[in-house]
């Protein structure tokens, strides 16, 4: 049986990581496109401190926020996500995720267009 070399078991654990991360930020998308507040509230710690355009707090008052803000905007909505970059150090990871975004507006006729990036740290 041929053993792994620490330098080849150390690229597959951080890749590991890197699809730990992935899952994650895909978790957090599909549950605010969903409201899905338990889906949703996975992602975070919960005494993270998120800053997501006027919005700065906790992920409890984020999910609210954004229920609120959507149900009043939108009736549906799409997030994709793009490449990631993440540089994985211990139990801590710093990543910036592209995103596109797509808010049906109410009414149905009307489509807002937006993208951006996540900027992240993750902590194991």
């Amino acid at each position: 049986m041929m053993s792994m070399s620490a330098e080849r078991q150390a690229k597959l654990e951080a890749l590991l990581d890197k699809q730990d991360i992935w899952e994650c930020l895909v978790r957090t998308s599909r549950a605010a496109d969903r409201a899905d507040r338990e889906l949703f509230l996975s992602g975070y710690h919960k005494d993270a401190t998120i800053a997501a355009g006027p919005f700065v707090g906790g992920p409890e008052d984020l999910c609210d926020w954004a229920a609120d803000f959507q149900s009043k905007t939108y009736c549906a909505t799409f997030h994709k996500l793009h490449q990631l970059s993440c540089d994985v150090d211990g139990d801590t990871a710093h990543a910036e995720t592209y995103y596109f975004f797509v808010g049906t507006l109410l009414g149905g006729e009307t489509n807002l267009l937006a993208g951006g990036r996540y900027i992240d740290r993750f902590e194991r």
